[in-house]
């Protein structure tokens, strides 16, 4: 049973948006994947999505970096329960230690490959919010 069913995706590369939804529908049709392309946005539309169970956030954009998305989001005491995941291509480790300081819930280095991503997103939906292939 998938735990999570109203996800949020915040990255600024248009292709990332559209493998990521697309994978998540082949997965479970009944999920509905709202993005945004930076983490103001991101922080906007939560605003207006309080029923959102899971938000994927990339490290790397412009305007807001999912580095201060995460910040301003622990500042936000009707948010702090959303589990929030650091999805980025970088596989720095400082990196990852940085982001689960501030609040990530799990860290993903974006696949390259379609079927492992849809592995990635099967065994974060069950639950298991760090994977690596």
């Amino acid at each position: 049973m998938d735990l999570y069913k109203n996800i949020l995706l915040i990255d600024d590369d248009d292709g990332d948006l559209t493998v990521f939804s697309r994978a998540l529908k082949a997965l479970d049709p009944a999920i509905i994947c709202h993005t945004a392309d930076n983490g103001l946005h991101g922080l906007n539309l939560i605003r207006r999505l309080p029923e959102l169970d899971l938000i994927f956030v990339d490290l790397n954009m412009p305007g807001m970096d999912g580095f201060e998305y995460l910040q301003a989001l622990k500042l936000e005491p009707a948010y702090r329960g959303i589990p929030c995941i650091a999805w980025t291509s970088s596989v720095d480790e400082n990196n990852r230690k940085k982001a689960m300081d501030l609040g990530a819930a799990g860290f993903i280095i974006k696949p390259t490959d379609v079927d492992k991503l849809k592995i990635i997103l099967r065994h974060v939906l069950s639950g298991e919010l760090s994977v690596q292939l």
